[in-house]
């Protein structure tokens, strides 16, 4: 059985949403519950957007199913993203990116394990510097783009 993009997106994204607003979640809470989990999930320290998405969750007495289906859904982007932004922040803080290479990660583990450890966190901060300098700019416009969406879908 052959399954279009389409009815895989209104299957795995637009129905659960659509949902939880048929049991009383406000669109403005959805709307910003999207935002936030794909802002969120594109945060380039990979395992810990899991975490992020549930903590502002609670916090903000958002919905975490929709926070975390967004999550994951966002998570390939994540991966594709984390390398740009680590040479964005690399690039404003002035680190040399000439041994993020795969030979070059690979090299510097067989020299000095603490020392490769230490050099992948400095390029990890690099790329929050860089995420967090998105963060606002890409949200907003998201969540009204969010609020959009939904209105129409939920008419």
């Amino acid at each position: 059985m052959k399954v279009s993009l389409r009815d895989w997106f209104n299957h795995k994204l637009v129905y659960p949403i659509i949902s939880f607003l048929n049991n009383g979640t406000s669109a403005r809470g959805i709307a910003l519950a999207l935002a936030l989990s794909v802002v969120l999930g594109l945060f380039p320290i990979p395992g810990s957007t899991t975490l992020l998405c549930f903590l502002v969750a609670i916090i903000g007495n958002y919905n975490i199913a929709v926070m975390q289906l967004i999550n994951y859904l966002i998570y390939p982007i994540q991966l594709l993203l984390i390398i740009p932004l680590m040479a964005l922040g690399s690039t404003l803080l002035g680190l040399d990116m000439s041994l993020f290479t795969v030979s070059g990660i690979i090299d510097l583990f067989q020299e000095d394990f603490w020392q490769a450890l230490n050099s992948l966190w400095r390029f990890q901060l690099a790329g929050v510097i860089a995420w967090s300098i998105f963060v606002l700019p890409v949200s907003v416009p998201l969540y009204y783009l969010c609020r959009v969406l939904i209105d129409r879908f939920s008419s």
